[in-house]
């Protein structure tokens, strides 16, 4: 239920941020202050159901970043986080002894990867567009919703 109200408060910022937003910087305009902003809208998304690209995307915006400026910092914030996580995953199936499965893994591993570059890479393609958030707000808030209402199903079966 937590994270079904997190999607939806991460629609809300969405949906702010796309109405309320200057948008009228790019990123070679970016301050140390806009950065501090928006690295603390990631971590507010480090609890389940929260949007981590959504909210540094919002948080961006809402510091004045256009678009596609708030989209690419937000993404290569991603790095270090996606570079840390595959990091743990590696010494956790070597502390483990493994070393059968690390073939397997790998490919997993480079699966995982590649998707989440072709979403990302589909993703920044779409934010020009004016609508892309607004529907992402849509779409963070349908999920979260029936998750809300999932719940309440499953009681009164």
């Amino acid at each position: 239920m937590e994270a079904s109200i997190r999607l939806l408060i991460t629609a809300v910022l969405l949906g702010l941020a796309e109405w309320l937003g200057k948008r009228n910087r790019s990123l070679d305009k970016m301050t140390w202050r806009d950065a501090l902003v928006v690295g603390i809208a990631q971590v507010l998304a480090v609890f389940p159901g929260a949007s981590r690209s959504g909210t540094t995307i919002a948080g961006g915006m809402e510091r004045g970043l256009d678009r596609p400026s708030a989209t690419r910092f937000a993404f290569l914030l991603s790095v270090p986080i996606m570079a840390a996580a595959a990091g743990y995953e590696t010494l956790s199936v070597l502390k483990a002894h493994i070393l059968n499965n690390l073939i397997g893994a790998s490919g997993d591993w480079i699966h995982h990867r590649g998707n989440c570059w072709l979403v990302r890479d589909q993703m920044v393609a779409g934010i020009p567009e004016q609508t892309f958030l607004v529907r992402f707000a849509g779409y963070c808030a349908v999920i979260g919703a029936i998750c809300l209402v999932l719940p309440c199903a499953k009681k009164s079966v």
